[in-house]
């Protein structure tokens, strides 16, 4: 029989609406789950009790065994405990249940997180991981919307935010009314992240909840893919140029969001923290190798081509924060990218350097790095490899500094964002160890952004006295002034150049 585990503090989550769209696939089974809070309601008609528990899984709820023999059963219960309704459908078999407490502005409410298999009955599902458990991929779809072109989210699920004094009763009313259960929330700006039933019609909803009374504010669950690397002909020849310089104490602290990094990334060792967002636990192992040339370039590492100066040489070098935020399919939720904020904070960084970027404008993250910006945290972003004034976001928001590409030669890579909103230009080439341990070259705004952040960290960490703020203000005075060319343009009006003369300004007494 089963009993609870444990109950584990978290967060919550909440949400508001009139009405959710929802139809089962035709060629699947019909079950109907839904969690809220200590009850569940199940419905499921002749189905194996093995897509009964992939359902739990839909929801959050790390089930690590599936029933064999798998069982065909039949059950209706509406609201019922939900100890009460797994005792029933698990009758055979002897398992524990760990839930979270959620706090919240409107209370506290239990979760349940994982049903375990104790003894010999039923098997171990090796692929039985949680819905954004470390091997697991983000489930994301297009969001049609007129004004954000190419911007995904992920299925079934948005993040809220209620007024101020709304009562858990109130709160547990509007789940019944959208079929909604609370899976997690993030209390640095107050942000909840429901799910709702599948094939909700997500637009439809968060269109409607941005006129309900008790409603703050409310979002899709925003979703980032990792940028394209340009072809390799666009890069050039090179060799790699890593440096495995020591790390010190006291050199400054960046939190680099990315892919992880490789498990025999020369660096790793090197590393101050590898963290892996997607999961309760896991390595932060990167499989795209995106993340691993970005620590290496924010950690001195490596070296961009056309800089000559290896401030290492001169300068202590920063203690790298690896977070991984994207799945295995090149995906960062939001959610994910929120907690990695949070633990840059949390870790004492001063810098945390974001290498790609999108259509989509989240409020929840402008407000939570302005957040990070107020309590010393500056956050430099990749402005994009489009050649257009449209900067992409993060880097476009107020709190961000937006870094553009500049080639080799120290001249403005022609595939780099450009505009007034970048305030800064760095070297966007580099040779890399790939993942078969050949050369690889790459090029962009993420390389620049790394290299940029990682060379302002050692900065800051040199000028203690002052504050972040001061700090990147001095940082941005002392770049090399971008002329015109000989057409009168400028592409980056607003920024200078990071070079061999702005890091000796930089890092010369």
């Amino acid at each position: 029989m089963g009993a609870p585990l444990h109950r584990i503090a978290s967060i919550l989550v909440t949400i508001a609406v009139l009405g959710a769209i929802a139809e089962h696939s035709a060629d699947q089974p019909y079950v109907r789950l839904r969690l809220h809070g200590e009850q569940a309601t199940i419905y499921a008609d002749n189905v194996p009790l093995s897509a009964i528990l992939r359902q739990f899984r839909q929801w959050d709820v790390d089930v690590d065994f599936m029933p064999d023999p798998d069982p065909i059963i039949s059950v209706r219960m509406d609201s019922v405990d939900t100890e009460t309704a797994l005792a029933k459908i698990l009758e055979p078999y002897d398992y524990l249940l760990r839930w979270q407490l959620v706090p919240g502005p409107v209370g506290r409410l239990p979760k349940l997180k994982a049903i375990r298999l104790v003894g010999a009955a039923g098997r171990q599902a090796a692929a039985a991981q949680p819905y954004n458990g470390s091997n697991a991929d983000t489930r994301i779809t297009v969001m049609p919307h007129p004004d954000v072109a190419n911007a995904i989210i992920v299925r079934d699920e948005l993040l809220l935010r209620v007024k101020p004094g709304v009562r858990i009763d109130d709160f547990k009313r509007l789940l019944d009314q959208i079929d909604g259960g609370v899976i997690d929330g993030y209390p640095l700006v107050g942000v909840y992240r429901i799910r709702l039933r599948p094939y909700t019609n997500v637009p439809e909803m968060v269109a409607r909840l941005n006129h309900h009374a008790l409603v703050d504010r409310v979002e899709p669950h925003w979703a980032w893919r990792l940028p394209e690397r340009p072809p390799p002909e666009t890069v050039g020849a090179g060799t790699w140029t890593g440096a495995l310089a020591e790390r010190r104490a006291g050199a400054g602290r960046l939190a680099v969001l990315d892919t992880g990094i490789r498990e025999d990334a020369p660096w790793r060792d090197a590393m101050y923290s590898v963290f892996d967002l997607l999961a309760d636990s896991g390595t932060g192992a990167d499989t795209e190798g995106h993340g691993t040339h970005m620590t290496g370039l924010a950690g001195g590492f490596m070296q961009p081509l056309g800089i000559a100066r290896t401030t290492a040489s001169d300068d202590t070098m920063p203690e790298v924060l690896s977070m991984k935020i994207f799945d295995g399919n090149g995906v960062a939720p939001l959610f994910s990218i929120l907690r990695g904020v949070e633990q840059a904070i949390e870790n004492d960084a001063s810098v945390i350097s974001l290498s790609w970027g999108g259509p989509q404008n989240s409020r929840f993250l402008e407000e939570t790095l302005m957040v990070a910006r107020q309590r010393g945290v500056l956050t430099l972003a990749a402005a994009g490899n489009e050649p257009s004034m449209q900067t992409l976001y993060p880097a476009a928001s107020p709190a961000v500094v937006a870094v553009g590409a500049l080639q080799p030669n120290g001249e403005p890579w022609e595939q780099s964002s450009y505009g007034p909103s970048i305030l800064l230009a760095a070297p966007g080439f580099a040779v890399g160890q790939g993942n078969n341990r050949q050369n690889e070259g790459m090029a962009g705004t993420s390389v620049a952004t790394a290299y940029a952040a990682g060379v302002f960290a050692r900065f800051n960490a040199m000028h203690k006295d002052r504050s972040t703020e001061e700090n990147m203000k001095r940082f941005l005075e002392a770049m090399t002034p971008l002329s015109a060319d000989k057409n009168g343009d400028n592409p980056f009006p607003n920024a200078g150049r990071l070079d061999d003369a702005a890091l000796q300004r930089l890092f010369t007494p």
